[in-house]
């Protein structure tokens, strides 16, 4: 679950400046080779140890589904589900995410079980080991909390419409407690202190990035962005320091 949390942050965290529906496809796409190729399979796994006994050639083969060449037949099954005219892009904005997908698990190491880049044409597997398998997991919750924040102002608009008068004071609104208590959620998913401090530092970039990206909201109340800046600074320092001994 963490490993799908963070695949699909790598789409939907750059994908909030664009604000576009097509995120959502890649997105998709950079879950894709793991719903297909790991999950259904170990959904499989799972029936043939607890309710009847699956072969081994009924549940593994859709591990293949998480190289290249699977998960372009998937993502061109899935874009089939389009309307005439919009399945070349889907088919695009899937293959899109898939390959980001695949060039973070390139970043692992897999103790020589890389990925087969060049199947059928070739069965060398390759990889760049630089990172744990699993060291994208503590990941998982930092990248899920600057997602959201860095989508609240597009929810925020969504909500609201386009007037600038109110929609300033909204977004304080709700940025000021999101930061300040995402802090306590953090802790309560019992990070641990060095992984809570580096959750907290995430944060700050993602309130910066939205903080540029929503420039256009607050210029002409300079004055009342830096007492939100100041109060929600405060409030966050706060928190932490209350969490950490």
């Amino acid at each position: 679950m963490a490993d799908l949390v963070t695949h699909a942050c790598t789409a939907l965290l750059p994908g909030a400046a664009f604000r576009d529906r097509a995120v959502g496809l890649v997105a998709l796409g950079a879950v894709l080779p793991d719903l297909a190729g790991r999950v259904i399979p170990l959904g499989l796994d799972l029936v043939g140890r607890r309710l009847l006994p699956l072969p081994e050639w009924v549940t593994w083969p859709w591990t293949a589904l998480h190289e290249p060449l699977g998960w372009s037949l998937t993502a061109g099954l899935l874009a089939l589900g389009f309307v005439d005219g919009q399945r070349a892009r889907a088919f695009r904005l899937l293959a899109l995410g898939c390959t980001l997908h695949t060039l973070v698990d390139l970043l692992q190491d897999h103790h020589g079980e890389g990925y087969l880049l060049l199947a059928p044409l070739s069965v060398r597997r390759f990889e760049l080991g630089w990172i744990g398998s699993e060291a994208t997991v503590p990941w998982a919750m930092p990248l899920l909390a600057a997602t959201a924040l860095a989508w609240v102002p597009a929810g925020v608009e969504r909500a609201l419409g386009r007037v600038p008068e109110v929609r300033w004071l909204r977004v304080a609104a709700v940025l000021v407690p999101v930061h300040a208590l995402l802090p306590v959620a953090l802790w309560a998913a019992g990070l641990d202190v060095t992984a809570l401090v580096g959750s907290l530092a995430w944060l700050h970039v993602a309130g910066a990035g939205v903080l540029l990206g929503t420039w256009r909201w607050w210029r002409g109340q300079v004055p009342l962005l830096l007492a939100l800046l100041v109060a929600d600074h405060a409030a966050s320092l706060l928190v932490a320091s209350a969490l950490l001994p």
